[in-house]
This record gives structure tokens, sequence and C-alpha cells, in this order.
């Protein structure tokens, strides 16, 4: 199975679309069993997701094989300090005991300019320390823009990356940066599927904020629906259709939705996605969305 569980709205209230809020302990537990059923083996959670990682060490059972990732805290200062390098093992820690895990599978730099920064090597250094004590099996970071992949290949040997790929965003498949991922041997995790539910959403219903895109959304999800199919099945089919991706991480608000998301998460092979695609950052990334 290709997806993933993305564990955001386990902790906050999250996605433009999301309009229940934090999802409650109960309903947790029937996700998690759902993805059991369904053969999803990686889950995506971040220290700095509210309570998620408190939340799956309630809900998660004794004896389960899910293939746990989670990420550094965010490192303010310009130049990295020993300071923060304690900030980051005593976060990586608590996670562990959060999550009532001895080791987990991935542990991902949540702002890949921490890693860039000045001294950023030291903190890499104690997140291979801590691979190497078999305390996490890979490690990475999580990246919005192919800059930031160029500068972290010319320093860094990484294990899994995590990127943002969906319809509209399709400029690090399009820029080769998926392929030279692959080249070097790393594990590709892709976020944003569904641009935060913005793909899934009614043209009508959208904040003024995207005007701009409003006539284009409208256009894409004709043409899906002039196919037969659904905008979930169109959202994943195309990231499905890309070899390079190894997870997708999906996140849901309820049970039901990830049933839908593990049915739909098949091929779609006759629509160009490549019309579709945008280049605006401010629609692209959503911190960047004024709602």
């Amino acid at each position: 199975m290709k997806i993933g569980l993305g564990t955001v709205q386990f902790g906050i209230d999250y996605g433009i679309s999301n309009h229940n809020g934090k999802t409650p302990l109960d309903e947790v537990e029937k996700i998690l069993d759902v993805a059991m059923r369904n053969g999803i083996s990686v889950i995506d959670t971040a220290a700095l997701y509210g309570t998620s990682e408190e939340v799956l060490g309630k809900t998660l059972p004794e004896c389960h094989r899910f293939k746990i990732v989670t990420k550094t805290p965010r490192f303010t200062s310009s130049a990295i300090t020993s300071d923060d390098v304690r900030r980051l093992e005593d976060s990586f820690f608590q996670s562990l005991h959060k999550m009532k895990c001895a080791a987990i599978y991935g542990l991902l730099f949540h702002n890949a300019d921490d890693l860039l920064s000045e001294n950023g090597h030291i903190l890499f250094n104690k997140m291979t320390d801590l691979k190497q004590k078999g305390l996490v099996e890979k490690i990475g970071v999580s990246v919005y823009t192919a800059l930031q992949i160029d500068e972290i290949l010319g320093k860094f040997q990484i294990d899994i990356i995590q990127l943002p790929i969906n319809v509209f965003d399709q400029h690090l498949l399009v820029s080769g940066h998926l392929s030279k991922l692959k080249k070097r041997g790393v594990e590709i995790h892709v976020r944003s599927a569904f641009l935060q539910g913005l793909l899934l959403m009614s043209s009508e219903t959208l904040p003024p904020f995207f005007d701009s895109v409003r006539e284009h959304l409208k256009d894409y999800q004709r043409t899906i629906h002039q196919h037969g199919l659904t905008l979930v099945r169109a959202a994943l089919g195309f990231l499905i259709n890309i070899p390079d991706i190894d997870f997708i991480i999906c996140g849901v608000n309820n049970h039901t939705q990830l049933k839908e998301i593990c049915r739909e998460a098949v091929p779609v092979e006759s629509i160009d996605f490549s019309r579709f695609a945008l280049s605006d950052g401010e629609i692209l990334n959503p911190s960047n969305w004024r709602l």
C-alpha cells in the first residue's frame, strides 16, 4: 500500500476543509484499525503537531507494525548551537516517550532551513548518532523547494525526504528532482496530495484569497467528472502513477475518509494532468495562504 497515514488532525485543528476540529480519541482508534486492515505501513507525525504524538501513544495497539516517522522541533536561531543539539535530542526522546516506542522508523528535520543554517551539520551529526544507536532507522528532512533539495544533497546523505506534490503543484516532478533523489537512494514521502483539501472543495465555497484559481479549479473538477472519476481518485491516481514516489501521506478526520482513500488509491492514466499544474507559490504553499 502506497498510502501513509498523516496524523496532524489528531493533534490540532488542521485543513481548510476541516470543519470538525481535532479528531476524537475513539475516532483515531477506528482510523488506525482501518489503516491496519488496508495494509498501511507508514504513520507520519511531528513534535509540532499539538498532541498528535500523545494521541498515538494512547491509541496505537501494543503489537502494531507501523513504521512511525516524526520530526524535530523548530529551531529559531540563525546559527545552531550545542543547546539546539540538546533540544533536538530531548525532543526526540520525548517523542519516543509520548508514543510509547523504544525506537521508530524515521526522524525528519521539520524545517529544512534548520539543517541548512550555520552549524546545521551538528544537528545532523546528532541524528546520525541516534541512527547508529538503533533508535531510528532512517533520517531525513521535510522540504518545500528544489533549492533546498539541491543544497541538502550537496552536504548530507539523507535516507528519507518529505515533499509536496499534487495535481496543481508539479514543480519538483517537472524539475527532475524526484528522479535525482531516487538515483541517490532516497525514500520519497509525498505530502499535500489534496492541497489541504483545496482540490476537493467546490470552487463556489472558496474564500476570496483563491479568486485567481477559482476558474482553474472548476475546469479541473469538470474534467475529472467528465472522465467518470471522483476527485479523490484523480488526486491519488495522479501520484500513484509516479513510480519514484514511495509513500503518499494522507491526513484524515475520520475512518470513513480513510476507507475512501484506500478504495480510491488506484492509478489514473486516462488524463493529462500536466495541464493543471500551477506556478503561483502563494497558492501552492499553504503557509502563504491569507484566509
